[in-house]
């Protein structure tokens, strides 16, 4: 069987036959297997990250050890959205990849990468609106609620670089690359237990931070997982920001020729037979309301579906 014709350059597909390969020819119980290691190594090194903050809180007293343990509800359901978007972008992801149709696979991972860095914004400036409410309607106390605004207040403000490497690491994934989201699970998880023990209790030029410094330590770990896989030259190769628009003008443009075409056909004589004025924007309107960026040949426009 012919394979299907691969548009872009030539480099990235390439690079991606021998991974192809593996997949598709590679023995099932073998290639599951060297798949799926990694990922639960990731996943363990991930679940480290709790225990470790625990274990050198615990060390502070009952009270900042109360304190946060009022935070995991709410940063769990923050780390469930993102595990969310990551299973919704390796669906979509790999179902391209399976295509064939590696420029909708830079699209779509450009997107999700977008996507989730305005998940992170969003959930930062809902956190901090609602912080005070929300952890008094849980039954945190006056006495818990300092050391809740002094472990949230900085978790709020890192929301992003804990969403967007859970996404980077989903679009690897439907590549079938398992061993670099587990290295960067692995590298994470170590650098949040040296962060903890200097940042929480002060070593050499680090201050004392207490439950501040526990939250600054998995900010700090899960960005700098963010930024190592900026630099992953796989990703590199997807992530393409060149070019892109707001999807919100293409919405606006559109509307505005609608309405434009509907009252010169509702007040010209024969005006029914007027040419639709929306397609000459350089995109169709589609069933959704929104100019079809990916048909326009002068650009793309960073639609989030």
């Amino acid at each position: 069987m012919s394979s299907p014709s691969v548009s872009g350059s030539a480099s990235p597909s390439v690079s991606r036959r021998p991974m192809r390969r593996e997949l598709l020819e590679g023995p099932i119980a073998t290639t599951l297997l060297r798949k799926t290691l990694p990922v639960i190594g990731g996943m363990i090194a991930m679940m480290s990250f709790n225990l470790v903050d625990t274990w050198f809180i615990a060390r502070l007293g009952t009270e900042p050890l109360a304190a946060v343990s009022f935070t995991f509800p709410v940063v769990f359901t923050v780390i469930s959205l993102a595990i969310g978007l990551g299973i919704g972008t390796s669906a979509v992801v790999a179902r391209r990849l399976g295509q064939g149709d590696h420029e909708a696979v830079r699209r779509r991972a450009t997107d999700a990468a977008l996507l989730a860095l305005a998940v992170g914004l969003a959930m930062t400036l809902l956190g901090l609106a609602t912080m005070e409410p929300l952890f008094r309607l849980l039954g945190a106390d006056e006495a818990l609620m300092p050391h809740i605004r002094d472990y949230m207040g900085i978790w709020y403000l890192g929301a992003a670089a804990v969403v967007v490497p859970r996404v980077l690491n989903s679009i690897l994934r439907a590549h079938g690359n398992t061993v670099t989201q587990g290295l960067m699970m692995a590298l994470a998880a170590g650098v949040n237990v040296l962060l903890d023990w200097w940042l929480i209790f002060g070593v050499g030029p680090f201050p004392a931070m207490g439950v501040s410094g526990a939250a600054l330590a998995t900010v700090l770990s899960w960005g700098l997982m963010a930024v190592a896989l900026a630099f992953q030259r796989e990703l590199r190769g997807l992530i393409d920001l060149a070019g892109l628009t707001l999807c919100g003008a293409n919405v606006v443009a559109s509307a505005q020729a609608s309405y434009t075409a509907g009252r010169l056909r509702r007040h010209s004589p024969g005006g029914a037979h007027l040419p639709p004025v929306a397609p000459s924007l350089g995109g169709q309107v589609n069933h959704r309301g929104c100019s079809d960026c990916w048909l326009s040949s002068s650009h793309r426009s960073c639609c989030f579906w």
